[in-house]
């Protein structure tokens, strides 16, 4: 399937099936030039993908390092977010200064916490995503490494 475009400037028309499980739209992070370009607006984004994660932070505990964070924002002044609201996980990522990422764990949106226990991990920098219930992955948020306690 493809999405054809459509008269109005900054749209694209994406078969339903296609946007429901992401076939046509691309997983990267949303080229500032997309709207200008005729492609989907920011909102429209949004609503497939979700924002990263905000305020994450890491702090070495005696031989582990645990992660927090907070859900993405909500769209300002309105009390609601700006994409598909229903978060199942947040996935948690070693990655480190070249691009390259390490799934270390996942775990339901309903915590935002992770406890890192395995070797090396006071060295690592983490980074979150979080996961819509249609699958789709937000952008990894901000890297952190850890502080001491």
């Amino acid at each position: 399937m493809t999405a054809e475009r459509s008269r109005q400037p900054g749209r694209v028309i994406v078969p339903a099936a296609a946007a429901l499980f992401g076939v046509a739209l691309a997983a990267a992070p949303l080229p500032a030039s997309a709207q200008a370009d005729g492609g989907i607006s920011v909102e429209e984004y949004h609503r497939v993908f979700p924002p990263a994660p905000v305020g994450v932070r890491a702090v070495a505990e005696a031989g582990a390092v645990v992660v927090t964070w907070s859900a993405p924002p909500r769209v300002a002044g309105t009390g609601q977010p700006a994409y598909d609201p229903v978060i199942v996980a947040y996935r948690v990522y070693a990655v480190d200064g070249t691009g390259g990422r390490t799934l270390l764990g996942e775990v339901p949106a309903v915590t935002t916490h992770f406890r890192d226990e395995s070797s090396g991990a006071a060295d690592r920098s983490y980074s979150v995503t979080a996961v819509q219930r249609s699958g789709q992955e937000s952008g990894l948020s901000a890297a952190t490494t850890s502080s001491p306690p």
